[in-house]
């Protein structure tokens, strides 16, 4: 393809937004051969991966090749992408969320390490992505659930361990869209550890004092079998008076009560046996709109986090922690 006729096709991508797969595959040979060197050529490769129904086989892979290497070789500065490219590249994605593809994902998730200039908008960015395509989809299947933990583990804002609470938001909002379909048996798994994360780092009265025992890494890859518990234990114990909880109770008194109830109940031996699953989940206000993974959640609260369930419900009260909206 000559230089032409590559800008007879990009004209015809910025016009009508349609290309055959053989142009597309042209144009892709070209800019593989060549690199993109320029804006335009980028943007072209994204509008015909938006429009492609069925990628050619090794689509995705060069896809994402030559628009890293634009991003991260092309154009200044080398190796990472500042404030101006991360903007660009949200552009060219968040604007599309009915079309969005899982390989816009792969390739946030392949930049995000490099986006020192906006690694919380690519992130959102994919997040936001994530969400579109579990309710296009009307489930989390694995793919979406691999590609959320693998996003949740890069941690775009590196001062903060824990998971935080635009991640928490997202994590809701899925389960509130598609928390009764037949979703991937990972997706209550990834979901359980993440919001317990969150709340208990939502509840300390200072997290970052706890930043080793609130890390997302060993919350979101610990086996079933983990002793988290044990840390919760050491962490609640060292807190004085009713701080705990004032991230959820509505005034001081409230704060420790709930402070001093989970303190006891911690101390009591099985209490993750004699709780009760229907108690805790209706003081939190779920009631009869509960899912599969909110009982996944409560469930491993009271087995790893003894008594921290119970006094975020006394906390709480009528507030529902399990909505969105808790945490806007």
């Amino acid at each position: 393809m000559d230089k032409s006729d590559q800008h007879s096709l990009l004209m015809k991508v910025g016009d009508l937004g349609k290309v055959s797969e053989n142009e597309a595959r042209a144009l892709l040979d070209e800019v593989s051969d060549d690199g993109i060197v320029s804006k335009s050529e980028a943007e072209a490769v994204f509008a015909i991966n938006r429009q492609l129904d069925e990628a050619f086989p090794d689509w995705d892979t060069r896809f994402r090749t030559v628009l890293k290497d634009y991003l991260l070789t092309a154009e200044a500065p080398i190796g990472w992408m500042d404030e101006q490219e991360c903007t660009w590249l949200i552009g060219q994605i968040a604007p599309y969320s009915d079309s969005v593809q899982l390989n816009e994902i792969d390739l946030l998730l392949d930049l995000l390490p490099h986006a020192e200039g906006e690694p919380l908008g690519v992130a959102k960015c994919a997040l936001t992505a994530i969400i579109d395509i579990s309710i296009r989809n009307g489930r989390m299947g694995r793919d979406l659930v691999e590609r959320l933990r693998a996003l949740l583990l890069a941690g775009a804002d590196k001062e903060t361990a824990w998971i935080t609470q635009w991640e928490a938001q997202g994590l809701l909002r899925i389960n509130e869209s598609v928390g009764f379909a037949r979703n991937d048996e990972g997706w209550n798994h990834l979901y359980s550890r993440a919001m317990a994360n969150h709340l208990m780092a939502r509840a300390h009265p200072d997290p970052t004092i706890m930043a080793e025992t609130l890390d997302r890494t060993k919350w979101l890859e610990a086996p079933n079998e983990a002793e988290l518990g044990g840390m919760y234990l050491i962490g609640i114990q060292s807190v004085d008076g009713g701080n705990w909880f004032q991230g959820f109770a509505p005034s001081g008194s409230t704060a420790k009560l709930a402070h001093e109830t989970a303190r006891q109940l911690a101390d009591q031996t099985g209490i993750s046996e004699n709780a009760d699953e229907d108690w805790l989940i209706n003081r939190l206000g779920w009631g009869n709109t509960v899912t599969s993974a909110d009982r996944t959640l409560i469930r491993f609260l009271k087995d790893e986090t003894p008594g921290f369930s119970h006094g975020m419900a006394l906390a709480t009260g009528d507030y529902k922690v399990g909505s969105a909206r808790a945490f806007s």
